[in-house]
C-alpha cells in the first residue's frame, strides 16, 4: 500500500494535470476534503477502495500507484532533488519507480519546471539524472541540475566562468540571461543524462 507521502504527490498532480482544487478532487470522489485532507496527514488509512476511485476518476494518475516496493529509477519532485543522498527514500516524496533501460546508470528522474530550457527542454518532460560527488570537476556544455544555497534548484548548461571560484549557468532559452555563482554557493549538482519529452 502507498504510504502518505506518495498520496500528497498523487494529488498534487491530479491538480496539476486535471487542473482542479483538492476540494473539487475529494467531490469527484464521494469524500469530503477533510476526508482528503485527513489521509494526507496520515490520520486515516489510504484504502484499496479510494485507490479504485482515483484511477477511475482520474485515470492519467493510475501509473503513479505503482507499488512503491518495486525497483526502478524513482520520479521525484524538483523541490526534492536537494534531499536526494541525505534521505532514503521512503523519507523523500516519491511519485513512482520507472525501468527505463536506457537510463540504467541514472539515480533518479525529476520533472523540468519553468521554460529556461525550452527548447530542449520543456515544462513537464521528465529527465534522468545522476549524482556527482566532485564539485570541482564539471563537464562543460553539459546540462545539470544544480541545487544552490542563494537560487534554489536550477536545470542549466554549465559553462566555464572567467574565474575557477565561479561556474556560469546558461538557459537555452535566449530570454534568459546566462550568469556566474560562486562554486561555495553549490549544495549538490547533478548530470542530465537525458529526457523522456512530453507532447
Amino acid at each position: 500500500m502507498p504510504k502518505n507521502f506518495d498520496i500528497t504527490s498523487i494529488i498534487n498532480r491530479i491538480k496539476f494535470e486535471y487542473d482542479v482544487t483538492q476540494k473539487e478532487i475529494a467531490k469527484r470522489l464521494g469524500v469530503s476534503a477533510t476526508y482528503i485532507s485527513d489521509i494526507i496527514n496520515g490520520r486515516l488509512p489510504f484504502t484499496d477502495q479510494l485507490r479504485e476511485k482515483l484511477n477511475k476518476e482520474f485515470p492519467e494518475s493510475e501509473m503513479v500507484f505503482e507499488s512503491s516496493e518495486q525497483k526502478g529509477l524513482p520520479l521525484i519532485p524538483i523541490e526534492a532533488v536537494a534531499g536526494f543522498g541525505s534521505q532514503q527514500f521512503p523519507d523523500l516524496p516519491v511519485e513512482g519507480f520507472y525501468q527505463i533501460a536506457e537510463f540504467s546508470t541514472a539515480d533518479f528522474l525529476v520533472r523540468v519546471k519553468g521554460d529556461s530550457m525550452t527548447p530542449k527542454y520543456n515544462a513537464g518532460d521528465i529527465i534522468a539524472c545522476k549524482k556527482v560527488n566532485d564539485l570541482l570537476f564539471f563537464q562543460w556544455g553539459r546540462v545539470y541540475v544544480v541545487d544552490t544555497k542563494s537560487q534554489g534548484m536550477m536545470v542549466k548548461r554549465v559553462r566555464q566562468s572567467t574565474t575557477e571560484e565561479k561556474i556560469r549557468l546558461v538557459s537555452e532559452n535566449p530570454d534568459y540571461d546566462p550568469f556566474d555563482i560562486p562554486r561555495s554557493d553549490i549544495n549538490a549538482v547533478s548530470l542530465v543524462m537525458g529526457a523522456i519529452t512530453l507532447e
